[in-house]
């Protein structure tokens, strides 16, 4: 009884072994789930940012297309009273020189 085993008669103790690979594995796991998330949150905020961005320039171009708008308008009743200024004048001319 005093002799030593042999190699094949010695315990093999793999569920301890693959306890260790499942927690490395658990750890690399939950190691990569955070870096996910902190990319998703990054890419969160990224678009956010953009997003926000995207309904200013919205906001400023409908703005601008108002100010243009109005400005058009303006422009629209300038020319209708020159318009109501110079139509007798040219009929006037016209008269003129008919007349000569």
């Amino acid at each position: 009884h005093g002799g030593s085993a042999a190699p094949s008669e010695l315990p093999q103790f793999k569920p301890i072994d693959s306890l260790k690979g499942v927690d490395h594995l658990k750890r690399k796991t939950l190691a990569s789930l955070r870096t996910q998330q902190t990319m998703a949150g990054t890419i969160s905020f990224v678009a956010n940012q953009r997003l926000f961005r995207l309904r200013e320039l919205r906001q400023d171009t409908q703005d601008t297309l108002h100010e243009r708008d109005v400005l058009l308008e303006t422009k629209r009743k300038q020319l209708d009273n020159l318009k109501i200024f110079i139509t007798p004048a040219v009929r006037d001319l016209n008269s003129l020189l008919d007349a000569l």
